[in-house]
């Protein structure tokens, strides 16, 4: 049976569980579930070594990884490399529709939670609707670093046992999250069970007692009984009249929220209130699933991974003039000087001898100019990106190319809790039942709770890529002391990194200030840098590669500045971390450097070429107060939560445009610690620079009227002073009244205040 439960996301790995009955000798081998890996006649393995006794039954759970419409497959028996007895598989139902959530019920009482499969749900476009799948999780299926459960948009923990889980599981449960999954904890009447029984290895959490309290969720009031939670490095995001809700903690490409209250008990679960507040708290993970289904499964980011892989950064490489001039000397050299030489000698017999020796000459000439870009048996060329923490604590996230320059299979072992999978460029394969897969691509082993691959018939051309994920490093801290200054960056950074930075970025809601180059150890001092972008972290990159592409035409832009040494390289990095949201709303140190990343890989090689291309991304300490003691909040930095949605109207989460006829309702919320005195509301300025939304029709609430108040966006911006009118609990509420006439969006804000 495949699946669980029977049903599987496509293009993500599911477990393939295979029951064996041996009913004659002794069989000492390996189990193999072959699948089509392209319309060529490939396929991919996925194997575990097993031994069974003559009368034995055993069990085996293998994850695999089916294309799109691949589903057909095979379970082999193999034995000395010989198949012993094969079986097909046939996918024939369990596929989640494309647009439906696919959730993971961690609990002793799946029938409390029975009611999140009737509800609808949507991304923040309105443009996919869809529901929850629901499937039952155990323990034994959180094991192989996380691929069985790799299908999951969401795993939900609640009312249960979390001191079951061992080790394993949890290095599964984080390796899940990493990868781009959403984890959400209910606490409240049961956090004996979970937030008090977790790791504190995985989720530093605790609650010291519960307490029982009227809160509004969003339109009722509902009496709940909420845990007095400590979640280090988490937000808030959802507050009701001082009573913290959600909690939110970014973790590699994914999510974890932990909710006060248990997900599983009334009045909850029959408040008509339920949906909406799952709705705005899960909408992140609802854009997702929106965005895959939108490019077929093709992760976004995918062209810019092989774009950075596939380019093997040699320095100093020979340049074209070079081998031109030497080869120009050469024809003339051979084909006319030596020839009058000889003539005028009358020794034209000894040109038989001369010229091969020229020959020699210029090839070692040509070889010795060559060997300073010489790469070795293997190329390994990695993307590390490492997330910290205040304590430096992290994790890391990232690809990695291998080629080799023979010909011939590749064996790829890593290290333990490591969690790698292949990446295929393959995604629209549709099957092919006709011809049977006749040679192997990539067969993965897996053996305990660890893997390895096998790259067969490799070649030069070709550059294997693998996705890895959940490996901890613990960095120094980039030491910054920084300060805004009417809207411009000041202060010291010293790099306390093992290696030089060559760029460094802060980056700042929208805000992008472009610090350059620090070499190891060194503290340097800057005053009054300007914003290099205001269009955030992709906005930068494109600004950054336009220039450099203007300046290959362009004589008055030196296209020999340093800062477009690797530039290609860069932007293809800084686009998969916007496009992946690591930066978030906070206040970030981009570092990017050529900082080694040890994964214990063994390729079976005596001499391989490794190139490193990390980007350490750490909080800023940063001081928004000016002179006069008012903080000051740059453009972008908090980021609104749809609390309401008319029928008709649709946003679009990632570019903020605002689509159809409607009135779309957004929630700012200003840290709590914030008076906000002074707002000023911007049009939207996409992250390629775009500046849209000033014809649309605005609305900001008045709490003391009660009443929204129109503002224009014509001139680009709207400032208004804050008496208390426009803040509660420090949420500011925008509407936007869609109109297909008016091109609307999602304002930005900038916020001026004083500490509380």
């Amino acid at each position: 049976n495949y699946g669980i439960d029977g049903k599987y996301r496509a293009q993500k790995y599911m477990p393939v569980n295979i029951e064996v009955k041996n009913l004659e000798k002794d069989f000492n081998g390996e189990i193999e579930v072959r699948v089509a890996s392209d319309s060529m006649g490939g396929y991919d393995s996925y194997s575990k070594e097993i031994a069974a006794s003559s009368g034995e039954s055993i069990n085996a759970t293998i994850p695999v990884k089916f294309l799109e419409n691949g589903t057909n497959g095979t379970v082999c028996l193999v034995e000395d490399n010989k198949i012993v007895y094969e079986k097909k598989i046939l996918l024939s139902t369990g596929r989640i529709t494309e647009g439906n959530a696919f959730v993971g019920l961690l609990t002793d009482d799946a029938t409390a939670l029975g009611y999140l499969g009737n509800i609808t749900f949507s991304d923040s476009t309105y443009s996919n609707v869809g529901k929850m799948n629901l499937v039952k999780l155990n323990e034994g299926l959180l094991d192989a670093n996380g691929l069985n459960i790799d299908g999951l948009d969401l795993i939900i923990i609640n009312n249960y046992n979390m001191a079951s889980l061992k080790e394993e599981n949890y290095n599964a449960l984080n390796n899940w999250v990493n990868n781009g999954g959403t984890l959400l904890i209910g606490a409240g009447a049961n956090e004996s069970k979970t937030i008090n029984n977790i790791n504190k290895s995985f989720l530093n959490i605790s609650s010291s007692g519960t307490v029982e309290r009227n809160v509004a969720i969003t339109l009722e009031n509902l009496n709940l009984i909420l845990s007095q939670i400590t979640f280090d490095e988490a937000t808030v995001t959802n507050n009701s009249y001082g009573n913290k809700l959600v909690y939110s903690l970014d973790r590699g490409e994914g999510t974890i929220l932990v909710t006060a209250f248990d997900l599983g008990l009334e009045p909850f679960i029959s408040s008509g209130d339920s949906p909406l507040m799952l709705q705005n708290m899960l909408i992140g993970t609802f854009d997702k699933i929106y965005e895959q289904n939108n490019n077929g499964g093709y992760y976004q980011g995918s062209y810019e991974v092989s774009n950075i892989l596939s380019s093997i950064p040699v320095e100093n490489t020979v340049s074209t003039l070079t081998l031109g001039i030497i080869l120009g000397v050469y024809a003339i050299l051979v084909g006319i000087v030596l020839y009058l030489v000889l003539k005028k000698m009358k020794r034209r017999d000894l040109t038989w001898i001369v010229i091969p020796i020229t020959a020699v000459m210029f090839t070692v000439i040509i070889y010795v100019l060559g060997s300073k870009m010489k790469i070795k048996d293997v190329v390994v060329n990695n993307i590390n990106i490492i997330t910290t923490d205040e304590d430096g604590k992290g994790q890391v996230n990232g690809y990695i190319g291998i080629a080799s320059k023979n010909k011939g299979d590749i064996k790829v072992e890593k290290e333990d809790n490591l969690e790698m999978r292949y990446i295929s460029d393959d995604y629209y394969y549709y099957g092919n039942t006709e011809n049977e897969p006749k040679s192997l691509r990539v067969k993965t082993t897996y053996t305990n709770n660890n893997s390895y691959f096998t790259v067969a018939n490799n070649n030069v051309s070709k550059m294997n890529k693998f996705e890895v994920s959940g490996k901890e490093i613990v960095m120094p801290k980039i030491e910054n002391n920084l300060k805004i200054n009417n809207g411009k960056l000041e202060g010291t950074i010293k790099n306390n990194l093992d290696v030089d930075i060559k760029k460094l970025l802060i980056v700042s809601g929208q805000s992008v200030w472009e610090i350059g180059a620090v070499n190891k150890g060194e503290e340097i001092s800057i005053t009054d840098v300007e914003t290099g972008n205001s269009f955030g972290i992709q906005g930068y990159s494109e600004a950054l590669n336009n220039e450099y592409y203007e300046s290959r035409w362009n004589d008055e832009i030196d296209s020999k500045d340093p800062k477009f040494k690797n530039v290609q390289r860069y932007t293809s990095l800084l686009n998969i971390l916007g496009i992946n949201d690591y930066v978030g709303s906070t206040t970030k140190i981009i570092a990017i450097t050529d900082l080694p990343v040890d994964y214990s890989l063994n390729l079976e090689s005596k001499s391989i070429s490794s190139y490193n291309l990390t980007t350490v991304i750490q909080d800023a300490t940063i001081d928004f107060k000016d002179e006069s003691g008012n903080i000051n909040f740059p453009q972008g930095y908090f980021k609104y939560v749809i609390s309401h949605t008319d029928p008709q109207a649709y946003i679009d989460y990632y570019g903020g445009y605002i689509y159809g006829n409607g009135d779309v309702i957004l929630d700012y919320t200003v840290d709590e610690n914030v008076e906000v005195k002074e707002i000023t509301i911007n049009s939207n300025t996409d992250s390629w620079g775009y500046q849209s939304g000033t014809s649309g029709e605005y609305y900001i609430y008045n709490y003391n009227s009660n009443e929204y108040e129109k503002f224009s966006l014509s001139s680009g911006s709207y400032k208004l002073s804050n008496d208390g009118s426009y803040t509660l609990d420090n949420i500011i509420k925008i509407k936007v009244v869609a109109n297909d006439n008016k091109e609307s969006c999602a304002p930005q804000l900038t916020i001026k205040g004083v500490e509380k």
